[in-house]
């Protein structure tokens, strides 16, 4: 575990999600400086705040440990997962959708933009399956998104 090379992993997934040091802080509970200590391998994130930092930069904790992406590729980006779903509701007569919501590939985000966008579209049957990585915020999940 190299604290430079998980400095530089957390200050390359933040800029790639267009945040300063200041908004990430204030996302996750920290001060700037915090976010500073840590992008330059002065100090580690602390446990208590790991996994809202990982899921705010859309990354696993193994993935954070490492200081790289060990998934084959990027997860499905909000956004896309949503016009997805909704090109396809458009096109043809959705009666049920399902998502596993897992990592790498469908953070919680990902998970709650797809369920989202399928009961705006009155996709009337929707299940959602989590893991037990978020599997423990499913009443954040439901609440946040009116599922």
């Amino acid at each position: 575990m190299n604290q430079l090379v998980i400095g530089k992993f957390i200050a390359q997934k933040r800029k790639k999600k267009n945040l300063t040091q200041e908004q990430l802080a204030e996302k996750i509970g920290v001060s700037n400086k915090t976010i500073s200590k840590w992008e330059t391998g002065k100090c580690m994130p602390d446990y208590a705040v790991v996994k809202s930092l990982c899921e705010e930069l859309k990354i696993t904790i193994a993935e954070l440990m490492e200081g790289e992406h060990t998934a084959l590729g990027e997860h499905i980006d909000d956004e896309k997962a949503r016009v997805l779903v909704k090109s396809v509701a458009e096109q043809y007569q959705i009666d049920s959708l399902m998502t596993f919501g897992g990592e790498p590939l469908l953070y919680p985000d990902t998970v709650c933009a797809i369920h989202s966008m399928a009961k705006e579209m009155k996709i009337p049957k929707r299940q959602l399956i989590t893991n037990g990585f978020f599997s423990t915020d499913i009443l954040k999940i439901f609440e946040k998104y009116e599922l």
